[in-house]
């Protein structure tokens, strides 16, 4: 007999998701003269969420972080040090502090750019966002994981509740040689596409939910599966019904477990007293099993309450790992974290 319980943790972390950025190229060589083969060269950077939900966010607050990405530069001169130059586009929006916050295009968010000292640049200044140092002549270096930028909640309320699309503008980088005043274009900072983010009135409750499939028998087991209970999140404070129907079209669920499986199903802890031989299966509303590796959309699913509230329903499944799973008594003690992803 299993005693049972799935705790499923549900939490109010939102994750703004961002489009990747072009990757590097290999073997760019510090130049600050005719660009190799006619052309310039794209300067990778990452731009990481920061698992805050715009909404909620305090002025100042940072919803992403961008980074300079690997890239392997040939220097091709010896004693001199290479100072990479990045020029914001954009006009200023606001100060906070110190920090430059410079336009996206739309109230509610911007972004401050950092030299390699983490000095905020003007938006329509220049500093070295990183140095290739002395004695690299001739030889491959890697620069990664500068600090550059924050996209940053900003003072102004976001002009509407909905999906928002924004862009960071290409950006010029020029390389300059120290101590010298021979500097030019050497590259462009791009983003491949625009920022897309969700701003809505609704909330996912947090808290701990026990689901309880209670005693199971085994010796009474005809099929894999042996016990069955639903659970549902609740989402509250929409600001309306299309506030709603946006929030429910746009955001996805992700899911995470110490115990996750390759086939996105949750098996047992391993403990002295835990049961083996079984795993969890989850449902959406449909009956049809998710696999909780993947992002999961909520759509018509969701049941609502009213204009400003709606649930969404769930199975969780207790079954045998396979048909021919040999089964050992005890406790099932597992735990699933349930995030929402605004994209």
């Amino acid at each position: 007999m299993f005693k049972s319980f799935l705790y499923i943790i549900i939490s109010i972390i939102s994750v703004l998701h961002f489009i990747p950025c072009y990757a590097a190229e290999a073997g760019m060589p510090c130049s600050a003269n005719t660009p190799q083969n006619g052309g310039y060269y794209d300067v990778p950077f990452s731009l990481v969420s920061n698992n805050t939900n715009p909404n909620e966010a305090t002025d100042g607050e940072t919803l992403a972080t961008l980074t300079v990405d690997p890239m392997t530069v040939n220097c091709s001169w010896d004693n001199s040090e290479f100072h990479f130059q990045l020029l914001p586009n954009g006009s200023q929006v606001e100060r906070l502090g110190s920090d430059y916050v410079c336009s996206l295009g739309t109230n509610g968010i911007g972004v401050i750019w950092y030299d390699y000292r983490g000095v905020s640049i003007s938006c329509g200044g220049w500093q070295d966002i990183f140095i290739i140092n002395t004695g690299k002549g001739g030889s491959t270096v890697s620069e990664a994981g500068y600090l550059v930028g924050r996209v940053v909640r900003t003072s102004k309320p976001f002009d509407h509740y909905g999906v928002y699309n924004v862009t960071i503008k290409n950006m010029d980088v020029n390389l300059n040689v120290s101590s010298s005043t021979n500097y030019g274009h050497w590259g462009t900072a791009k983003i491949s596409a625009p920022i897309s983010f969700t701003v809505s009135g609704c909330v996912m409750q947090t808290y701990v939910k026990a689901v309880d499939f209670g005693d199971v028998n085994i010796d009474s087991a005809t099929t894999t599966e042996l016990a069955r209970k639903s659970f549902n999140l609740l989402f509250t404070q929409c600001e309306n019904s299309s506030d709603m129907n946006t929030f429910i079209n746009s955001v996805k669920l992700t899911f995470s477990s110490s115990t996750m499986n390759a086939t996105g199903k949750i098996d047992n802890n391993t403990c002295e007293e835990c049961a083996s031989g079984v795993d969890i299966a989850i449902l959406n509303s449909e009956g049809t099993v998710i696999d909780l590796n993947k992002k999961q959309s909520m759509s018509a699913d969701s049941m609502r309450e009213g204009d400003t509230a709606f649930s969404y329903p769930f199975q969780a499944i207790l079954e045998k790992k396979s048909s021919d799973s040999t089964l050992d008594t005890g406790k099932i003690d597992a735990s699933l974290v349930i995030k929402i992803e605004y994209f």
